[in-house]
């Protein structure tokens, strides 16, 4: 029902294709106001929690939606949550801009698509060009190194294949994501798309004078 509202208000180049990304998108933002309206009416017993309903909100909406929030399981997941984010070192400076829609300015200034370190340098760099954190900086660094020795294998065609310095630093993909590329990215696509991009360069390289 939502992907046909959504139709109708919006053009989409290949609906069939960008359906699932939409749709992911809309559970995304959904799980968030559910969070920011929790954290803005949550209260100490679950009682109370029922009194605070917000007049927007049905009665028996409410009262579903904060029996959950008192469960075992809801509490586990926020603690889960909280030591993620104290763990997270290098936070993004894109606030609530997408690494899609990063990238396609970036591709629109340079006229080539990012990769991903590079995604992930301009991601972690404020506006005056300093990094958020030490960690964020070391990392930089060394992804910068990784680039800069990769070109100068490429020119020396000591390797046919491209070179995906993110992946060199990071390790490879944790099964079932694909990092630094974006909401929607599957492993498969990914890895389908680099393919073709190996097979250009190869034949780049066959057509090139010795």
């Amino acid at each position: 029902m939502a992907w046909k509202v959504i139709q109708k208000k919006f053009w989409f180049d290949n609906p069939r294709r960008r359906k699932k990304y939409v749709l992911s998108a809309l559970g995304v933002r959904c799980r968030d106001l559910k969070q920011r309206i929790w954290m803005k009416y949550r209260r100490n017993t679950i009682e109370e929690a029922f009194e605070a309903r917000p007049g927007l909100i049905p009665e028996d909406h409410w009262k579903e939606f904060v029996e959950m929030q008192f469960t075992d399981k809801a509490k586990r997941v926020r603690e889960r949550n909280i030591n993620s984010r104290n763990n997270h070192k290098m936070p993004h400076t894109l606030g609530k801009k997408s690494l899609a829609r990063k990238a396609n300015e970036m591709e629109e200034e340079t006229g080539k698509e990012p990769n991903r370190a590079e995604l992930f340098i301009a991601s972690r760099t404020r506006s005056d060009g300093s990094l958020l954190s030490n960690e964020a900086r070391i990392t930089v660094d060394k992804l910068s190194q990784v680039m800069i020795k990769n070109i100068q294998d490429e020119a020396s065609n000591t390797e046919s294949r491209p070179y995906d310095a993110f992946e060199q630093v990071f390790g490879s993909e944790p099964t079932g994501r694909v990092r630094c590329v974006g909401r929607g990215v599957t492993p498969s696509k990914y890895l389908l798309d680099q393919e073709s991009v190996m097979s250009s360069n190869a034949e780049i390289l066959e057509l090139k004078p010795v």
